[in-house]
């Protein structure tokens, strides 16, 4: 058997290491991913097999078979990792829990039976617990609430008009950037909706504080007391301003009620070839990086303030 390295300190190795390559595998690999506590990590390949690996074992730890077409992702559910979810060709995302695998079970918990409209699911990303993401060849995102699949995506991402064949997180569970197979790079707000339920309730509150004060200052005026007329002008004004931005978070949030699904909050510049995939890293300075690989040979980094697109605009404003 063999042993992972033990961590060294110093210079890195000017050469990398084989620890050993794992079997179990009866066609090509498609995807894999490292467990959160990285003993072990999964893959999945073109006929729908699932391994499981000890990163110290070179056979599978556990082998079975979850979908009927290619696994194009694979992903652990990260507060615990027992649970890991996967995108199929065969236009399926399932949930299997992999202490229920044996030789009579697949584990499956959850199927999320047309994730892309009877099309390729090429990616499927846990945002919490409770929630995936996936992509596919129906040129949408959708986003699934596992506690209530009969009544759909909780939220659609529309605005693609090709494949959507990569797709990332942030860490934070914010942020969704998508890349096509038209080389269309975006970044969308994960619960837009959710974010001006929120802006809206803050936006009520302000503005019921800005007119209470202002009704103090009118109330010492009708009672004769003495006042300023200079606060008074000031806390009308502060209390119309407050009011402006409440109309408009009212306005958006009619229209969310009546559109059920997401735009993009921004366009990234990209070729006008097939990304194949994204990656999000968040750096110390609180910006983030974003990369895309794609068929022209090339990778594109991109370095944005995130948190400054974690706002609610109209569809003008976008």
């Amino acid at each position: 058997m063999l042993r992972v390295p033990s961590q060294q300190h110093g210079p890195p190795p000017s050469i990398s290491t084989l620890w050993h390559i794992d079997e179990g595998h009866d066609a090509a690999v498609f995807s894999s991913k490292f467990r959160p506590d990285d003993a072990c990590f999964a893959s999945g390949n073109k006929v729908g097999r699932i391994c499981q690996h000890d990163v110290n074992v070179a056979e599978p730890v556990l082998s079975w078979k979850a979908h009927e077409g290619i696994i194009n992702s694979v992903d652990y559910e990260k507060s615990a990792g027992q649970l890991l979810c996967t995108a199929s060709s065969d236009s399926t995302v399932k949930v299997s829990d992999t202490r229920l695998v044996g030789e009579d079970s697949t584990g499956m918990v959850v199927e999320i039976e047309d994730a892309a409209a009877s099309e390729k699911v090429f990616r499927a990303l846990w945002r919490n617990e409770r929630e995936i993401v996936s992509c596919g060849d129906d040129y949408c995102t959708k986003r699934w609430d596992l506690r209530n699949l009969r009544d759909g995506p909780v939220c659609s991402y529309f605005g693609h008009v090709s494949p959507v064949r990569a797709l990332e997180l942030s860490p934070c569970g914010r942020f969704i950037v998508t890349g096509t197979t038209t080389g269309s790079v975006r970044l969308w707000l994960v619960d837009e909706q959710g974010l001006v339920s929120e802006k809206l309730a803050a936006a009520q509150k302000f503005h019921e504080e800005d007119i209470g004060r202002r009704d103090e200052v009118v109330k010492k005026c009708q009672n004769g007391e003495a006042f300023e007329i200079t606060e008074l002008k000031s806390l009308s004004a502060e209390a119309e301003k407050s009011q402006v931005e409440l109309d408009r978070l009212k306005k958006i949030k009619s229209n969310h009620d009546v559109m059920p699904y997401t735009q993009a909050t921004i366009a990234l510049e990209s070729p006008s070839m097939s990304i194949s995939s994204v990656a999000w890293r968040d750096l110390p300075d609180g910006t983030s990086c974003l990369a895309f690989g794609a068929y022209d040979q090339k990778v594109r980094l991109f370095n944005l303030k995130a948190d400054a697109y974690y706002v609610v605009k109209t569809p003008k404003e976008k």
